[in-house]
């Protein structure tokens, strides 16, 4: 737009409105190079406009024409102007000028050839703050580029060098500027007090060992099977993550610490309420004690009775969360793995059928809809089961083995026989009877997998 210049038509109004593809246009504005000629005569520079107007302490129908004669002073192509418009139009687009612009003080700037892109990019946060606020990951974003021409294809490159192999962490410059903020400012807000040019530079100059930071951040969520965004429910829990590797606080190898911290924090749903808050905390623990100790800062943000308990498996109810404890158990069974056909991806399924839990708890779904009854399946071994269950043939006392039994955590004295034809009256005692049999199995499957001795 640097070539252009905003003209509004002083004979445009309510009585000749324009009519165009997009609609009914009753004030006219329009952009003309600054190079244009033949311009009509009606349209008129805004900047022209609003230099006469704002000097003036009130603009009415009694002093509007001693107000149009310092037009006439000021611009040799005025009286063309006028005599192309008729008088009430005129006076009453200048009268609607100035108290749409001038009276109620419309935040505006003037923005000239010399002003350099700083100084645009202030005045564009300033009138944003006035204003209906743009996202403020964009603000910053915009500074970035100002000073840093290559800040556009460095973030993409990380992003994309993150979401590599099929991976979607649906991560975006919001997050990475919160994370760039902690890392050089300390800092997990969007405070605009601390966007300047010395953490631009700072960015700039530390850049290899962020990509570094970022990069063993997200290996060490695939070497504790998270993969996307499916399981990691909360990109700003991976920040502290980032953190410690970038001030070399934590190493690849301390996996079983990232482990205990990542799955419990999630699943106890510790970063619904003030993430940034807790991050703050986070970092000044991990600066406190020089290296990244889950337990001690799981410790502070969720609590000392922080292992998974069976208030937690009664809160698990979204797929996310049920996708992430449902890891925990299926850990050590070969069937975490990143890159799976299409027929071997892993379906939540229901043990005991869901149609067949339907005729015998009519008024609770939750009794059956939930991760005491889930399990993982893949998607073939699924489309088996939908047709010859009711029963589970998988699970029934035909196909009882140790290892199956052991993998999908299920008591070992189940009972799967059940009348598929007709009403069981014993069906929903012993459903009751495997869900509380199943629940210790799996509190104890998963919190042996997260405090494992000598880890």
């Amino acid at each position: 737009m640097n070539d252009k210049e905003l003209y509004f038509n002083l004979d445009s109004s309510p009585e000749h409105p324009i009519f165009t593809k997009d609609g009914k246009t009753i004030y006219d504005f329009r952009f003309f190079k600054k190079s244009a000629r033949n311009i009509p005569q009606s349209y008129f520079k805004i900047k022209d406009l609003i230099m006469i107007l704002e000097k003036e302490e009130e603009l009415n129908p009694r002093n509007i024409d001693q107000v149009i004669k310092k037009f006439t002073h000021k611009y040799d192509d005025w009286e063309s102007v006028c005599s192309a418009i008729e008088d009430r139009i005129l006076q009453a687009n200048l009268i609607t000028i100035y108290e749409n612009l001038i009276q109620y003080q419309l935040s505006y700037f003037k923005v000239d050839d010399q002003s350099n892109q700083e100084e645009i990019l202030n005045i564009f946060i300033r009138i944003n703050f006035g204003g209906t606020k743009l996202n403020m990951s964009e603000i910053v974003f915009s500074y970035f580029k100002t000073n840093w021409r290559e800040a556009d294809s460095k973030f993409t490159g990380l992003i994309q060098n993150i979401n590599k192999d099929g991976s979607n962490f649906n991560i975006d410059s919001t997050f990475l500027i919160k994370t760039l903020m902690t890392l050089i400012k300390k800092d997990c807000s969007f405070k605009l007090s601390l966007l300047d040019e010395e953490f631009v530079n700072q960015v700039k100059e530390n850049w290899k060992k962020i990509e570094s930071a970022f990069s063993n951040s997200y290996d060490a969520l695939n070497s504790i099977f998270i993969f996307n965004n499916t399981t990691l429910l909360s990109n700003i829990s991976i920040i502290p993550i980032i953190y410690a590797f970038y001030y070399n606080k934590l190493k690849l190898d301390n996996r079983e610490e990232i482990k205990k911290y990542i799955y419990i924090s999630l699943l106890k749903n510790t970063w619904a309420s003030k993430p940034e808050d807790i991050v703050s905390v986070i970092i000044k623990l991990i600066d406190k004690n020089g290296f990244f100790n889950s337990d001690a800062i799981l410790i502070i943000i969720v609590g000392k009775n922080y292992k998974i308990n069976e208030d937690d498996l009664t809160t698990i109810r979204a797929k996310k969360n049920q996708r992430l404890l449902l890891n925990l158990m299926y850990y050590h069974h070969n069937y975490l793995i990143p890159k799976r056909s299409k027929s071997q991806q892993l379906d939540i399924d229901h043990i005991f059928p869901k149609s067949h839990c339907k005729k015998y708890f009519t008024e609770d779904p939750s009794e059956y809809n939930n991760i005491i009854n889930y399990c993982y399946l893949t998607s073939e071994k699924n489309r088996e089961e939908k047709q010859t269950c009711p029963p589970k043939q998988y699970f029934s006392s035909n196909n009882k083995s140790p290892e199956t039994y052991l993998k999908h955590s299920i008591p070992e004295d189940s009972l799967f026989e059940y009348n598929v034809g007709g009403f069981d009256k014993e069906f929903a005692n012993k459903f009751r009877g495997f869900k509380e049999k199943r629940k210790d199995l799996i509190i104890k499957k998963v919190n042996n997998e997260l405090f494992k001795k000598g880890k």
